[in-house]
């Protein structure tokens, strides 16, 4: 019997090509950005990994309708309230620091 696995993937590079995006739900509201990555499995699911606010939700990868180069476009509405982009810049410096605790690099970005 397999075991239940789930992984969160990173980009050392923020933004990069999918981290630290913003994301923009099928109704055009800014809902957050891009986290990571998580796959699970048994079976093999891909999802988005979107931070807002006040809150962190995984979407299915297959919601992506567009990936642009500062944006995410998905197809459906996100359950998370809408944002600023002073509020992009706020989680875009928490991810930061955040992906640079896990990779232990310890400097400032």
């Amino acid at each position: 019997m397999v075991k239940d696995v789930e992984l969160t993937l990173f980009e050392p590079i923020i933004p990069g090509e999918l981290l630290g995006k913003e994301v923009i739900d099928a109704e055009a509201r800014r809902v957050g950005i891009v986290r990571g990555i998580r796959l699970r499995y048994p079976p093999l699911k891909a999802f988005l990994i979107i931070r807002g606010k006040e809150l962190e939700i995984d979407i299915p990868i297959d919601f992506i309708d567009q990936i642009g180069k500062t944006v995410v476009k998905v197809k459906k509405r996100i359950d998370l309230d809408e944002i600023t982009a002073e509020d992009v810049i706020i989680l875009m410096n928490e991810l930061k620091r955040e992906i640079a605790a896990e990779l232990k690099i310890g400097h400032d970005f």
